[in-house]
């Protein structure tokens, strides 16, 4: 059986990923709202603290990163008993690849969590997606519904991105480089020093994570997210300077 996801379902879905992390749920219903699980115009009031139940019991084994897919499709699975609910069925045939794709990964591994070895994938869309939809998810993923830059989301998002360029690194070789290229990624350390600084800064070797996150946020393609780091410290500044 195979299923085709729209960009829009894609979107949703890291959207609704995001809002999980934080555990936002009033917008988590709205996502689902979006990606077809409750139909428009429901009364989406009784429905929250039932979905809120749920969620808050998938999150307790350590967060989202650890949440048990098959668990959660099946509890989901009873609200459509007592509410306007469905499981959308392309949904459907994604909960049964992912518990196959567990299962397997369990049988070698049993600390193996799906979600916490997609999150590099999802970082490394939400850095280099140009869509305005997973701009203001990667926003809301450090800042959350209050607003607040949060350090620990931040630091999570880059070593989630280094992790997915090592993976990548490690599984395609040299062929990665072009991939790299595109990402707005050098492979070269020595490429994106400003002109003329090459003799006079020592070339440390570093690792291949550590410079591909330091030569994408230095490429074009890290241009948004430069803006919003630089937002933060001229806001942090402002807040400082009316302090004193």
């Amino acid at each position: 059986l195979v299923t085709k996801l729209t960009d829009d379902q894609k979107y949703g879905m890291i959207e609704a990923i995001a809002h999980l992390i934080h555990r936002d749920y009033p917008a988590i219903v709205k996502d689902f709202v979006k990606l077809g699980f409750i139909p428009d115009g429901v009364n989406l009031d009784p429905i929250l603290p039932v979905l809120a139940k749920v969620f808050d019991q998938a999150l307790e084994g350590g967060g989202a990163k650890n949440i048990n897919f098959q668990e959660l499709a099946s509890d989901l699975a009873q609200i459509t008993f007592d509410y306007p609910f469905r499981i959308p069925p392309y949904f459907a045939l994604i909960i049964r690849a992912i518990g196959v794709l567990e299962g397997i990964a369990l049988v070698g591994n049993s600390d193996f969590a799906i979600v916490d070895e997609a999150y590099p994938y999802i970082a490394q869309r939400l850095l280099t997606d140009e869509s305005p939809r997973l701009r203001s998810a990667l926003r809301y993923t450090i800042y959350g519904k209050s607003g607040v830059f949060n350090a620990e989301r931040f630091i999570d998002v880059m070593q989630a991105f280094e992790s997915f360029i090592t993976a990548a690194k490690s599984g395609g070789g040299e062929d990665l480089k072009g991939s790299m290229a595109e990402l707005g990624i050098i492979t070269n350390q020595s490429e994106y020093l400003l002109p003329g600084f090459q003799s006079l800064i020592p070339q440390q070797p570093q690792p291949v994570e550590t410079r591909a996150a330091l030569a994408f946020l230095l490429s074009d393609k890290g241009n948004f997210f430069r803006e919003f780091l630089l937002d933060e410290v001229l806001s942090r500044s402002t807040k400082d300077v009316t302090l004193c």
